[in-house]
C-alpha cells in the first residue's frame, strides 16, 4: 500500500500538469483606431430628425428622395473620401462620384468633409467596425432641429 501511494501521488501531478497546460492562451484583443473603423463604404440605413417636422414624426429618411437614400460614402486610407450617387440621381448633371476629403477633430468625436468646397461637420455618436452614427444641427422651418444619421458598413 505504502508503494501505492508515491505513484498516486505522481499521476495526479501528471494529469494536473497535462490538463493545465492543454489550456489555450486567448488571443489579445485588438482594437481599431477611429481612423481604422471608418475605411471602407458606407450607406444611410436611418435618419431621423428630432424635435419632428413631418408627418412621419422623427423618421427623418421617410421624407428623403431615393436618390438620396442610394448613395454610397467611401473613405479610404489618408483623407480622401468618395460619395457615389448610387443607382438614381436627384440631379441628371450630377457626376456619378464626387471625391472630396475627410477628417477628425483631435478628439476623434467630430467628422468633418469637404466636397466640392462643401464643408459639413457631424458629431459622431458611434462608430464601431460595421455602423457609423453622427448627428448635426440644422435650421429647419426656422427652427433649430438635430438631424442624426445612421450607416451601414457595405460589404
Amino acid at each position: 500500500m505504502k508503494k501505492m501511494i508515491p505513484v498516486l501521488c505522481l499521476s495526479v501531478f501528471c494529469f494536473s500538469i497535462l490538463f493545465t497546460s492543454c489550456k489555450k492562451d486567448e488571443e489579445p484583443v485588438i482594437e481599431l483606431t477611429t481612423a481604422e473603423k471608418i475605411l471602407g463604404t458606407w450607406k444611410m440605413a436611418a435618419a431621423t430628425i428630432d424635435p419632428p417636422q413631418f408627418t412621419t414624426g422623427d423618421d427623418y429618411m421617410a421624407t428623403l428622395d431615393e436618390c438620396e437614400t442610394d448613395n454610397t460614402f467611401t473613405y479610404e486610407e489618408g483623407t480622401t473620401m468618395k460619395i457615389d450617387e448610387g443607382a438614381t440621381k436627384c440631379n441628371a448633371n450630377t457626376l456619378q462620384t464626387q471625391v472630396g476629403t475627410y477628417a477628425f477633430n483631435p478628439e476623434e468625436t467630430i467628422l468633418s468633409t469637404n466636397i466640392n468646397g462643401q464643408e459639413l461637420s457631424s458629431n459622431i455618436i458611434e462608430l464601431t467596425q460595421t455602423q457609423l452614427v453622427t448627428s448635426r444641427k440644422e435650421q429647419s422651418n426656422g427652427q433649430e432641429v438635430t438631424l442624426t444619421f445612421t450607416y451601414s458598413k457595405q460589404e
